[in-house]
């Protein structure tokens, strides 16, 4: 990306404030020093607890490195759906600029139902993203931003249009609202769900 396109986002569409950067550096801070603390302490008993159980005979060390994969997969998931940790797009390493399989649809023909309530749900961001300027949420990296109307803090409500839709995310080019029944109840016929007032991001 152009040091021009980068500018255009940074300096004109919602500028990063400076307390939003103190209060972002002293959140992660603290948070990281007290995880570090608990992982060292939890780690130090776990992996005694599990010498001493092998050592015993209670348990056997291949089946539980076996074991500990499928769990390891398990806590991945888990915490991907509460949100703990980094967040980043399944896809972060891609170009969003050579995408091939983004989602085409008129969403000219469907703005007026439904008052572009993609907007409105958070995105994990990509790592092209995250160097181009787009703003990420300071406490839930690396998550889009939504404005105390409810919108992207990119989205001007009064034009009903994305301020940076040429540098858009990557999750939002990829987002397909069409099986989304959280919007669309029929999408061919356009029949909105009318629960739409109360979206779930």
């Amino acid at each position: 990306m152009s040091t021009n396109r980068q500018a255009k986002i940074t300096k004109k569409n919602n500028p990063i404030k400076d307390e939003e950067i103190i209060e972002g550096f002293i959140n992660t801070y603290f948070n990281l020093d007290d995880s570090i603390s608990r992982i060292y302490q939890a780690s130090t008993n776990l992996y005694t607890l599990i010498d001493l159980l092998i050592d015993e005979g209670v348990i056997n060390k291949k089946e539980f490195e076996k074991r500990k994969k499928i769990v390891e997969k398990q806590t991945i998931d888990s915490y991907k759906k509460a949100g703990i940790g980094i967040l980043l797009h399944d896809h972060a390493w891609t170009n969003k600029y050579q995408l091939t399989s983004d989602a085409k649809i008129d969403c000219q023909s469907r703005i007026q139902i439904c008052k572009a309530v993609c907007c409105r749900f958070t995105y994990c961001l990509s790592i092209q993203d995250i160097h181009e300027g787009i703003r990420w949420n300071l406490s839930k990296p690396f998550t889009s931003i939504i404005g105390d109307n409810g919108y992207c803090i990119y989205f001007r409500e009064n034009k009903m249009k994305c301020s940076i839709y040429e540098q858009r995310p990557l999750g939002c080019r990829l987002f397909d609202c069409r099986t989304d029944q959280r919007i669309w109840l029929d999408f061919d016929k356009k029949i909105i769900n009318p629960d739409l007032d109360k979206p779930k991001p």
